[in-house]
């Protein structure tokens, strides 16, 4: 697990580097068909009990939930994620056209991340956000809607909660390009 969560540190400090050099794929024209945002899930992590631990949105809410539970499913739509194993047991769920990838560990989700338009080759997520931030938005504002940050870096931000995390990196434009979600346990900076 500690090769796995440097992995995850990597990804989350170093990652933008390497997807900001990707071009950027043309955003696609909504439509009616536009897969509609996630549906609020019921189950919440069984130590998320004090009410500013409780996550607010679908995303946050998968955080500690069994990989086999139905939320999984609806998050994906009903279409099968692509799938990556790692030797540990760990393993990646993910889909470049809902703009979200699962990782999960022991059997349970320990970080998701959502993905912006073009980051990595994915579509942006179109579910809600924690604290109502948006792909595109600045540092700034970012901040207004979170508060101060608990770590910074030269393109990302980190806020600690209770019983999870959210990291934010920001792309070339400045913009919010990857919003990551990881329970206390699996972040490997707390």
């Amino acid at each position: 697990m500690t090769t796995l969560r440097a992995l995850i540190a990597l990804s989350c400090c170093l990652g933008v580097l390497a997807c900001a050099r990707a071009p950027a794929a043309a955003a696609p024209e909504p439509s009616a068909e536009a897969a509609p945002a996630l549906m609020p899930i019921e189950a919440v992590s069984a130590d998320a009990t004090a009410p500013e631990a409780r996550p607010d949105t679908a995303a946050e809410q998968l955080l500690g939930v069994a990989a086999e539970d139905p939320a999984v499913e609806r998050l994906f739509d009903g279409a099968p994620p692509e799938e990556s194993l790692f030797a540990d047991g760990a393993r990646y769920l993910g889909s470049k056209a809902r703009g979200v990838e699962l990782l999960i560990e022991r059997g349970r989700i320990s970080t998701v991340f959502l993905h912006g338009q073009g980051h990595q080759g994915y579509t942006d997520y179109a579910g809600a956000m924690p604290g109502g931030v948006a792909f595109g938005d600045s540092p700034d504002r970012a901040r207004a809607l979170l508060g101060e940050p608990d770590a910074q870096g030269a393109r990302w931000d980190k806020w600690y909660r209770p019983t999870w995390s959210v990291h934010l990196e920001y792309g070339d434009s400045g913009g919010v390009i990857l919003v990551t979600l990881m329970t206390a346990e699996s972040d490997p900076h707390r």
